[in-house]
């Protein structure tokens, strides 16, 4: 029996995620589009570039960088307690998929033509 406040049918994407895996799909979703934003600075700016090579390759610094990130954000959002729906994380998880790979074809694009 649900005791809950909120009825929830299972398999219909309204059940709550908790509010750590919240903020690790919130998490996700900046961290892809900061990871964007990264890639563009990189290819443009050689300074950034060259301090992400520190560590010995640029790829290795920049996937080191997105990791920090990526688990500060999930701290800070899961320190927030907020719960979302699994809709809710399908939308949070394919538009911070399609806004980041968006903004590299998009740049890529550009400089190609």
């Amino acid at each position: 029996m649900n005791t809950s406040a909120q009825t929830h049918v299972q398999g219909t994407g309204s059940e709550l995620l908790d509010a750590k895996t919240s903020g690790y799909v919130k998490a996700y979703a900046v961290t892809a589009i900061i990871n964007a934003v990264i890639v563009l600075l990189k290819e443009k700016i050689d300074a950034v570039h060259e301090l992400l090579a520190i560590v010995g390759h640029h790829w290795v610094g920049h996937g080191i960088l997105v990791v920090v990130i990526f688990f500060g954000l999930g701290a800070f959002f899961t320190s927030q307690h907020k719960e979302m729906s699994g809709a809710t994380a399908v939308n949070y998880l394919v538009w911070g998929t399609l806004i980041g790979g968006g903004i590299v074809t998009l740049f890529f694009l550009i400089e190609l033509f």
